[in-house]
């Protein structure tokens, strides 16, 4: 079965060639609020940007921008969309989804808290992740293999995310 974020229908074309389709809004790429589409590089988001992630990076996950979500959200809405995937019992299931919600989806997978966060790094929009199921637990088979994220892309997140400020 594949299973992908509602936002990416028009994005992913094995739909056409794998059935049935299953489409999640739990596995939707995270609401950045008033920040959506705008340049993170750039004044007036670089500056709230850095602080909704420096307020992550020091444990305050129900933090969002205006209008937008917490990691907290995404990552009960994705454990959400995990269990409806796995109760239609399928062998295999492809997952489609963007970048930050991969990162958070992954944490339920390896039955990390919300706390490692950070754990996979930067996961690019088309990283690819293997996992295999056995008694219910998760066992990643294999970490990224596949990005067209460029090194320079991961660099930059991870400056960002070095240099986010402390929240208090």
């Amino acid at each position: 079965m594949a299973i992908a974020a509602q936002n990416q229908r028009n994005d992913a074309p094995f739909k056409t060639q794998l059935k049935p389709v299953l489409q999640l809004e739990g596995l939707d790429e995270l609401s950045w609020g008033w920040m959506e589409g705008e340049p993170k590089d750039l004044e007036p988001v670089k500056t709230p940007l850095k602080q909704l992630l420096g307020a992550w990076a020091s444990g305050n996950y129900t933090a969002a921008a205006e209008g937008g979500e917490s990691a907290q959200a995404v990552f009960d809405r994705s454990q959400s969309a995990l269990s409806q995937v796995l109760k239609h019992g399928h062998r295999h299931n492809l997952v489609v989804t963007h970048g930050r919600t991969m990162r958070i989806l992954l944490l339920g997978l390896a039955g990390l808290p919300i706390s490692d966060m950070d754990a996979f790094g930067s996961v690019p929009n088309t990283g690819v992740y293997v996992f295999a199921v056995k008694d219910g637990q998760y066992e990643m088979l294999f970490p990224q293999v596949n990005s067209c994220q460029s090194e320079e892309d991961q660099e930059e997140e991870r400056a960002i995310c070095q240099n986010a400020p402390q929240s208090e």
